[in-house]
């Protein structure tokens, strides 16, 4: 009550100083969602239904729109020119800034064009919605293309709750390809947020080479006895798991033609459809997708993003094996290395649109490409 009657009285102290003969004066309130409601015990409810009767009640304060008030009060002034830009920093930069947000809307723009050819609107009609398919998908989208998703993306504004937004903005659009019958691109099952750089992730560099036999089997003990190790339970960077994930462990390895990847994941913790991502970050930006069927060749599904970030399956390989552990070869063709390259990965476990497992939770597992020379060394006492 105490708020509705001092914002009442502002109002009356601005007609007060309304001019004589001039159009009563308005004044335009503008809220920004859910901001100011948090300092009210009853998130404002109170407030804004005292408010609105207070108005109802007035005699000389009624409430409208500028629409109608224009139409009532009409005016010749004109506003030329509009800058471009919004709220904070007159600018775009918090919703199209980063390359978080860019790759965000590449993902909304791709599943547009999509909708556009599955149920497109017809010629010369200036309805966008059209039929009712169409308007499913549509509302998906929209939620979509709400700017919330796009403040929390990127620099610089962050919280708790960042992987959660990601979560629900891929979710409405895989929503939309589910609507469409279409297979959703593998980005939508990958977090958008960056991965950041930590130098001091706990991981065992690798000693030897051994190119290991791709069958999903430990084969020998030797075949990675000398790869570099991850243990996903270790102190990583400043991050401790808080729950063991179903990935326990990664190798890596690699000689002059190949990368040889092996992760060990506790399979009674898996179901059929899971998949399995590992997200190349250098020297190039690619996705590799597999399921996790038990299978002694399984079909790894590459993508990679165009100049306008939109997904590009790239083609499928069969290098990799299933069986009691997960093993992988990549070509450095594919991943674009040269001797002395820095390969950085992660891995993501998906169920559907859920993150079952991240690992490393935070950064990057790297890997130096060996040259002859150092290939040379290892054979030398």
């Amino acid at each position: 009550e105490d708020a509705v009657e001092n914002f009442i009285s502002h109002l009356k102290e601005i007609v007060k100083l309304a001019k004589p003969n001039a159009p009563p004066p308005l004044v335009t309130l503008v809220c920004d969602g859910e901001n100011p409601w948090e300092y009210y015990p009853d998130g404002g409810e109170g407030f804004l239904r005292g408010f609105a009767e207070a108005l109802e009640k007035h005699p000389s304060i009624k409430a409208t729109t500028p629409l109608e008030y224009l139409s009532e009060f009409p005016t010749e002034d004109r506003v030329e020119k509009l800058g471009a830009g919004s709220w904070i920093g007159g600018n775009f930069d918090i919703w199209i800034g980063c390359q978080e947000d860019r790759k965000a809307w590449s993902i909304l723009a791709e599943a547009r064009e999509h909708l556009d050819r599955v149920y497109p609107v017809p010629e010369n009609s200036d309805d966008e919605i059209g039929g009712e398919e169409r308007r499913k998908v549509l509302e998906q989208l929209w939620v979509a293309e709400g700017s919330d998703w796009f403040w929390w993306y990127g620099e610089p504004f962050h919280s708790v709750l960042d992987y959660v937004f990601d979560a629900i903005f891929r979710m409405r659009i895989k929503k939309a390809y589910d609507l469409m019958g279409l297979e959703p691109p593998v980005e939508i099952f990958v977090p958008i947020d960056p991965i950041l750089p930590i130098d001091n992730i706990s991981v065992e560099a690798p000693l030897d080479i051994t190119a290991p036999k791709i069958d999903g089997r430990i084969t020998t003990f030797f075949e990675w006895s000398g790869a570099g190790h991850l243990r996903a339970d270790a102190l990583q960077g400043i991050f401790i798991r808080e729950k063991p994930g179903p990935i326990t462990d990664i190798y890596f390895n690699a000689d002059s033609t190949n990368v040889y990847i092996r992760i060990d994941i506790k399979r009674e913790e898996l179901q059929r459809g899971d998949v399995l991502i590992i997200r190349v970050i250098k020297p190039t930006e690619i996705n590799l997708a597999m399921e996790l069927e038990r299978m002694p060749e399984v079909k790894i599904r590459c993508y990679m993003a165009d100049d306008e970030h939109r997904t590009c399956h790239i083609e499928t390989i069969s290098t990799a094996a299933i069986d009691e552990i997960v093993e992988i070869a990549l070509n450095h063709d594919l991943l674009k290395l040269k001797p002395k390259s820095t390969l950085s990965f992660t891995t993501f476990l998906m169920r559907g649109i859920e993150q079952l497992d991240r690992c490393p939770m935070i950064g990057t597992i790297s890997l130096v490409i060996p040259d002859e020379r150092y290939l040379g060394s290892l054979w030398i006492e």
